[in-house]
């Protein structure tokens, strides 16, 4: 008698809420989303496959998140790097540099500082003018930003 006569589903084969399927002298479980193996045993890992470009891939039940380098890359697989410059940080005129973790500015004359947001005064020294001249700031002046004026 070759007939089928078990059910080897009765066992409860599949876990994780997967249906067994009985088959001829076997069974298959369909899984659940997010689980995998011949008994819907394991977790499917979505971050093997690497989805986040330029950052942390966590794994979840249903899908995966990607954590991305806050001042470097944005975007769901952390895909579009970050311009520093796009705020506009440089003041005075000053000249943006955009860099991975940060940026920089290039500074015009008489103005320094991380933004540019410090005035250099060209007659901070008052020792421009020769002959007790007074120094007078006239940034127009160039190249030195200053005009002497004289004693009569």
């Amino acid at each position: 008698n070759c007939e089928k006569t078990s059910n080897e589903c009765l066992s409860n084969p599949c876990l994780n809420n997967g249906t067994c399927i009985d088959d001829v002298w076997n069974y298959t479980c369909q899984c659940p989303v997010g689980f995998v193996g011949s008994n819907c045993q394991m977790e499917k890992n979505y971050c093997e496959s690497s989805p986040c470009l330029k950052g942390l891939c966590v794994n979840k039940l249903n899908g995966y998140d990607c954590i991305c380098p806050s001042s470097s890359y944005t975007g769901i697989h952390c895909e579009i790097q970050i311009n520093k410059c796009s705020s506009n940080p440089c003041l005075s005129g000053g000249t943006c540099i955009d860099g991975l973790e940060n940026f920089m500015c290039i500074c015009p004359a008489w103005y320094s500082g991380l933004t540019c947001s410090e005035h250099i005064d060209p007659c901070r020294n008052q020792t421009n003018c020769v002959n007790n001249g007074t120094c007078i700031t006239d940034l127009n002046k160039k190249p030195f930003g200053y005009t002497c004026q004289c004693l009569p």
